[in-house]
């Protein structure tokens, strides 16, 4: 690197995004979305995080002729990441919480989700 370049971080961008339909009756189904961000700031970074995720909305068709919309609704929060190099086993994202039940109550929205979620409590429960 030469000594004028300013070094590039790496953040990341939690937002919520909305899937909206045009046909009646479709419910809005909803995405939590981690993005990577490389920026030489975190004032870069959040300019980067609102033009890359937040200005981001597309639509398309479905197999049912029905136009489809994601928005996103909300940035969450820009972070840097845990560990400043990516490489196999960087820690990216993380956040501390005390109740594990609430966690995956809020965290799961299908039966696989609530089987995934317990095996990762028994996981850990066996360390």
């Amino acid at each position: 690197m030469e000594p004028s370049e300013t070094p590039i971080n790496y953040y990341i961008c939690k937002s919520i995004h909305e899937r909206t339909a045009d046909a009646a009756g479709f419910a809005p189904l909803y995405e939590e979305r981690f993005t990577l961000i490389q920026a030489t700031s975190r004032a870069e970074a959040d300019k980067k995080a609102k033009l890359l995720v937040g200005d981001a909305a597309h639509s398309y068709k479905n197999a049912d002729g029905n136009t489809l919309t994601w928005t996103c609704k909300r940035i969450v929060e820009v972070v840097d990441t845990v560990d400043t190099a990516l490489n196999d086993g960087s820690e990216l994202y993380g956040r501390f919480f005390n109740d594990l039940d609430a966690y995956v109550r809020a965290s799961s929205h299908s039966p696989q989700a609530d089987a995934a979620a317990i095996a990762l409590i028994d996981l850990r429960s066996e360390r």
